[in-house]
């Protein structure tokens, strides 16, 4: 198997952390959060009033939205450290790489697809409608 180049490593390793850090913890915690398990009282409050004006079906549909809003979330956080007047570096093993730019031909899309970090790193799943399937 051939060395990985920096930009490479870089991008796994962003890709590895968004999704294990991020999407699969955010994801988690909205899960729980939708049948009640939250630790926080402020949220328990929310749930509370979720679950008296919602039905067991409707609370689900909600549920089903989670992973698509965290990714989208991801997605334009992405695009925007893409857009700005500074540069972010990825230190890895073996090296610097100087600016996320080079880390990928595009970090918004690098989340997507068959070799799309959500795919390769992620926990929790993709495509929880089977949107994909209808293509």
């Amino acid at each position: 198997m051939p060395e990985r180049s920096l930009n490479q490593k870089a991008s796994d390793l962003l890709g590895e952390r968004l999704m294990s850090d991020v999407r699969d913890h955010e994801i988690q915690f909205w899960d729980e959060f939708l049948v009640g398990q939250t630790r926080y009282y402020n949220y328990r409050k929310i749930y509370e009033g979720l679950r008296q004006s919602l039905e067991a079906e409707q609370l689900e549909a909600v549920r089903d939205l989670i992973p698509y809003v965290v990714d989208n979330v991801i997605a334009n956080f992405l695009g925007m450290l893409e857009n700005v007047e500074f540069e972010v570096a990825v230190h890895v093993e073996g090296g610097t790489v100087p600016s996320l730019d080079d880390v990928t031909d595009g970090l918004e899309t690098a989340l997507y697809g068959e070799e799309g970090w959500i795919v390769r790193y992620s926990k929790k799943g993709y495509d929880p409608f089977g949107l994909e399937k209808d293509q």
